[in-house]
């Protein structure tokens, strides 16, 4: 009786672990695609920038930056 009790706990023991170990690498995974997405909105909002202060201090009337093509207004 105390061995089936045992082996219980175990495979309980077993499956919280599996879970948390889950939760972890789906958290990991959710946290990276998060931060990818940070990282294209701020490259995209950088190369905005940068495509406005080029027309304004040069005279050029198309940019091309990180394969986007910028008009001047």
């Amino acid at each position: 009786m105390k061995n089936r009790k045992v082996k219980g706990f175990i495979l309980l023991e077993a499956c919280v672990g599996f879970t948390i170990a889950c939760l972890g690498v789906l958290l990991l995974g959710i946290t990276i695609k998060q931060n990818r997405q940070t990282e294209k909105q701020i490259e995209k909002r950088v190369d905005k920038a940068y495509a406005e202060y080029i027309f304004r201090h040069s005279d050029k009337k198309t940019l091309l930056v990180h394969d986007h093509v910028y008009h001047r207004k």
